[in-house]
This record gives structure tokens, sequence and C-alpha cells, in this order.
């Protein structure tokens, strides 16, 4: 029952979807509520974007996050461990919506110890649920302690998920009203809204799209002009304000400006994050795995020399690109670091999310993919929505990627989602030489999305992705779905423009059988006397221009040190990788082992000879040979009579 001393508005403010009848008041009145809640359920369903199961999860960790504020580990912590151990709810369909919150207790089915670490205070409470409450706990310290930017989560619910009214009081223990809260005849309605926040800012982290994630995560980065987080200001206006009348106000996005390095870091850390919580669900114990395999390395000058330059050309000017050097390096978490943060190297909303668009579109789902291990960890991942999978290589070597967590895969990862998942090596130069015969073995008859990744001994690493299986042909053939790209120094795409279709193209000598006039070897863009990026099957004079009409234009190579643009290059390391995830992967392979013993068979075949036939093609003369050849300068002659019926010899008259 409900105490007489609490008023429904502190039901409210615990985050109570007041899915209940209440004591007391009649059966009108308990039926006037439940239709009112069962409305207000309703309106929370079509304006976000979650189930009503869904939406009642989020109810109850906001209502436990709020009662248990002055207990916390951390935000991030403690939402993970009520998530992942909730009390399953009656199925009873008549029954289910008022009993689904009441036999949660007074705080959800947890009380809070001395410490910080949540118990159950449920009667049917089992070891087995307090072990995994402890498990995800200690998953969240790690990735709080060791892979995430410092300080990641409190920014992330400060600037999200409360109101700058909530912020004056956050660290009261006691659920109270924040200075400036409505009449107790409002509170209900102040609440409601308090609740509404919380649900906003969990569809904008991990449902809404790319947008909304990416502001999310660059709210979390913008800095005060002391050089803090402007989300650990108090008087800092985490998304939509709200008056003492429940209006909202409008936040203006159009002057924040954050790193460029702290942004990236922040997403390259989630997405390593992700990963490890990804990884701890398929496994018993936290001891199987490795955290120093997660731990993430500077974001380098790949993505961010990247973003900066997109940011100055935005300016129409190259400031970003002259300090990027000076930014490199620094600390994502480290407040000192903001004391060096200039101008040049911030960037503002607008030019992130454009930038992110068009160069890194899975960029948001870094958010979106931890957001939901930590909301739904017992879900799968929405149907509607594509999760940021990090490539893994499954423990084979590469020339390129000397860690499991490269920021090199990340910037890959980041330009498609095909490039995320399982990786498989299928060449490479370092153990496999550079022999075209075994990179076009490699290539051909793999079923897959394929990744030529280049190491040019004048500098850069660069290469071509497409989804198209290789043939060797004389001319172009594939689909729009490829790219060119620029690693290092600095990231860049090109994907088709509609231009041309010259996508990729795979012509050897010994298919030519002599001069053809076309260029032999591996391809893409250009034409087939001179493709874009070009591997000759000698490896001398490989291209790579910087324009075409079937890609968009730019370098793959860096710029000469004379600073004029470079085209031709040596291999220095090449490898190609089977990409698209384990799935893919193993059906690319499977083409591929079937290929090949169609072309084995058919070498097989031809080795074979029916000797009869082949005497005959042999006699016949189908088959040129001086072996027979007395016999029709015989013919004729009145001593000699060839009988054609004998097959052992001819007869001479005598």
């Amino acid at each position: 029952t409900i105490p007489s001393t609490m008023s429904c508005a502190q039901w409210w403010d615990c985050g109570w979807l007041h899915l209940i009848e209440v004591m007391g008041n009649g059966q009108s009145a308990a039926k006037k509520r439940r239709d009112t809640e069962l409305a207000r359920l309703q309106y929370l369903g079509d304006r976000y974007p979650f189930g009503d199961e869904e939406i009642l999860r989020l109810a109850r960790c906001y209502s436990y996050l709020r009662r248990a504020r002055h207990a916390r580990k951390s935000f991030l912590s403690d939402w993970a461990a009520f998530c992942a151990t909730l009390y399953p709810l009656p199925n009873d369909a008549e029954d289910r919506l008022g009993l689904r919150l009441r036999s949660e207790g007074s705080t959800v089915g947890h009380k809070m110890d001395g410490d910080g670490s949540s118990q159950s205070c449920h009667e049917d409470d089992d070891e087995s649920l307090a072990a995994t409450r402890r498990h995800r706990v200690d998953l969240l310290e790690v990735a709080e302690g060791r892979i995430l930017p410092s300080g990641f989560g409190r920014r992330l619910e400060r600037s999200t998920f409360l109101f700058s009214q909530d912020l004056s009081n956050y660290s009261d223990s006691a659920v109270t009203e924040s200075p400036g809260t409505p009449d107790e005849h409002d509170a209900e309605e102040f609440a409601f809204k308090r609740l509404e926040k919380f649900l906003e800012g969990a569809s904008d982290c991990s449902r809404r799209g790319a947008r909304p994630a990416l502001t999310v995560l660059f709210k979390c980065c913008v800095r005060n002009s002391k050089g803090g987080y402007t989300a650990d200001d108090e008087k800092h206006c985490s998304g939509a304000a709200m008056d003492t009348s429940g209006a909202y106000g409008q936040v203006r996005n159009e002057n924040m400006s954050a790193s460029a390095v702290e942004v990236l870091d922040m997403a390259y850390g989630l997405s390593l994050a992700a990963c490890f919580l990804a990884k701890a669900a398929e496994l018993e114990s936290l001891k199987e795995l490795d955290p120093a395999d997660f731990i993430p390395e500077d974001v380098g000058t790949s993505l961010g020399q990247s973003l900066l330059a997109f940011s100055a050309k935005k300016k129409g000017n190259r400031i970003g690109a002259e300090c990027f050097s000076n930014t490199v390096g620094l600390a994502s978490g480290s407040t000192n670091s903001a004391n060096v943060h200039g101008e040049c190297e911030l960037v503002s909303l607008d030019v992130f999310l454009e930038w992110a668009e068009n160069t890194a579109p899975c960029l948001s789902a870094c958010l979106s993919t931890f957001m939901h291990h930590i909301l739904f960890p017992d879900r799968p991942y929405p149907p509607s929505r594509t999760p940021f999978l990090f490539p893994d290589l499954k423990g084979q070597s590469s020339a390129f990627f000397h860690r499991p967590a490269s920021s090199l895969l990340f910037s890959l990862a980041s330009m498609s989602l095909s490039l995320g998942g399982s990786w498989f090596r299928l060449y490479t130069s370092e153990s496999d030489g550079l022999s075209f015969n075994r990179l076009q073995l490699s290539l051909l008859g793999y079923g897959g999305p394929t990744l030529i990744i280049i190491r040019a001994t004048n500098g850069g690493i660069f290469g071509a992705f497409t989804s198209s299986p290789w043939k060797e042909s004389s001319n172009f053939y594939g689909s729009s779905d490829c790219f060119l790209y620029q690693l290092a120094p600095s990231a860049r795409v090109y994907r088709p423009r509609g231009a041309g279709t010259n996508y990729m193209y795979c012509n050897s000598a010994a298919r030519s059988k002599g001069y053809d006039g076309l260029a032999h070897g591996i391809g893409f863009g250009g034409d087939s006397a001179g493709p874009r990026l070009f591997i000759s099957e000698t490896f001398d004079a490989c291209v790579a221009s910087s324009a075409d009409l079937t890609f968009e234009p730019g370098p793959l190579l860096p710029p000469a040190e004379e600073g004029g643009p470079q085209k031709d290059f040596e291999i220095s390391d090449i490898e190609v990788w089977g990409v698209g995830g384990e799935d893919v992967v193993s059906e690319g392979l499977g083409a591929q082992e079937q290929h090949r013993g169609l072309v084995e068979a058919n070498i097989r075949k031809a080795r074979k000879v029916d000797k009869a036939a082949f005497l005959d093609d042999f006699r016949s003369g189908l088959i040129e040979s001086k072996a027979f050849k007395h016999r029709e300068e015989i013919r004729g002659r009145d001593d000699c009579h060839i009988d054609e019926d004998d097959l052992n010899n001819y007869v001479m008259d005598k």
C-alpha cells in the first residue's frame, strides 16, 4: 500500500508511472487514475522509440537512480547493474499493469548499502542475481577506469539526462524539489516532465539515429572559458531548459565548439567499451578477458587531421591543418589539456555532423551500441538500427595493425558497416611475399567483400574496398558499393559519384595472351589504359592519382616534400582482408574453396586423354605431326597398297 504521508508528486518524482490503484479513493477514482496512466504510457510510447516494456524498464531505472544518488558508484555503473538484474514481472495481462511496480518494493526492489553497492530487498532474491550485479559493476569499473575518457559518465548524465534546475541539488540524498519547482498542484506534471527528459536522453543516445547521438557526444566535450567542461557547470543548461511553468526553452547549438581530438577520442573509447561489454557477455568470468586488449591508443593524426582539415576548408583557411600537430597526443580526459586547446583545433557542431556524415557515417553507432549494452543487456540489438562492431582480426598478424585495439581499425570501421566484425586475412606481403600471382589467387573466387590496404615507401597508407567478387576481365565491373580511401596521414573516403561506373578491374597478361594495349594488374577507377588506383602485376609503376570520373576527387598519397601532389608509388606492404563479419567471411571462403575445386577439376580433366580418340585425331591430321607423313608421300605409287582397314601397317606389292 502507499503510505498516507507520501504525496502523489513524491511517487512521480521517484519515476513511478503510477500504474497502480490509488487506495481509499473509491473505484471510480482508481479507474480514472488508471485510465490516465494508460494514456500517459501510450503517449510516451508514441513519442519515444521504445516499446511499452522498455519504457517501464527505463522508468524503474530512473526511479532507482534518483533515489540512490547519495550512495551511487557512478551513473553508468549503477544503471548497468540495475538494468541487468530486474525481477521478472507477472505474465497475467489483466494484472500486469497493477503489479508491475507495486511488486518492486519501496525502491524498486533495491536498497543501497553504505559502501554504495546495490543489494536487493526482494524476498526472492538469490545469489545468481547478486553475482550478476557484482559482475556488471566490475565490468563498468574497468570500462570507466581504463577504456573511457575520465568523467564521461558524469558528463553524459548532466548534459543529456538532467534539467539545469536539477544540477544545483545533484548531490542531495533526499528526493526534494529543486529551487524554482512549481507549487504542489503542478508537482506531478513537473515530475512527469523530468521522466520525459530522462527518456529523451535515452532516446538520443540509443535510438534516434546519427545526428542526435553525435550531438550528445559533442556536448560531452564542450568546455567553458576556464577550460572546464560545461556539463560540470551547475549553470550549464543540459538539453532543453524548463522554467517553473513547465515550458521548454530552446538550446542554441550553433555557437558550440569542442576539441576535435577529444570528440574522436571519446567515440574511439566508446567503440572499445562496447566491444569489451559484448565480449564479456559471452564469457563466464572477467578473468577470461584481458582488458589491455581494449585500451585505446591516441586517436592519432588520421581522423583528427581529417576533421580539422574539413573544418578549415569550411572556414576558408588552413588554420586547422597547421595547428593539428600541436594538439595530437593530448589526453582526452585531462583538464590541463583544455588550457592549450586553441581556436585552431576546435570544431563547431555543424561542421562535425557534416564531416561525420561524409567521412565516418558509422561514428554515431559507437554511442548507441554502448548504451544498448547498458540499458538492455539481455535483449538483441533493435533490427531497425545497426550496431558498431569493432574489427576483430581473430589473432591474425598484420603489418598494419599491431594491437587488437588499433586506432587504424577504428578509423576503417567508422567508414563503412561492412568493415566491422570478423576479418580474415587473404594475403599479406609480409609472409606471402610481393607476388602478383599469390595476390591474384587470394582474390579470385572469394565470394565476399574485400579490403586492400597499401603502405607506400614514400609514405601514406591507403587502399580500396569493394563488396563485389573478383574475376579476371579486360573490362571494368562491380557495383557502387565500393570506395577508395586514405588512412594516413589523414582519413579520407572517396565514394562513387555517379558520373562513371569503372569500379574495379583485374586483367593479367596471361589472360590477355599477348599485348592488348590494356593495363595488366588490379585497378579502381580511371580507365583500362590507366586506372586511378593501379597495382601492376610487376609491382612497378604503381599509380594512385587524385581524380577520375568514377570516384570523388582527392589525394590518396601524401603530398611530396616539395608540396605538390604525388602520383607514382612503390609498395612497402600490402594486405588483402575478407571483411563483413563472421557469416559473410565464411560464405566468401566457401565460395573461394568451391571455385578452386572447380579450377582444379578442369585442370585434371584436361590432363586426361582418350587414347583411341587421340590416335584417330593423330592419324587424321587433326593433330599436326610428321609421324604418318610418309604414308601420304607413297600414296599413288603402283608398287604400294594401303589397306585403310589395317591398323597395323601398309603392304607393298610384289
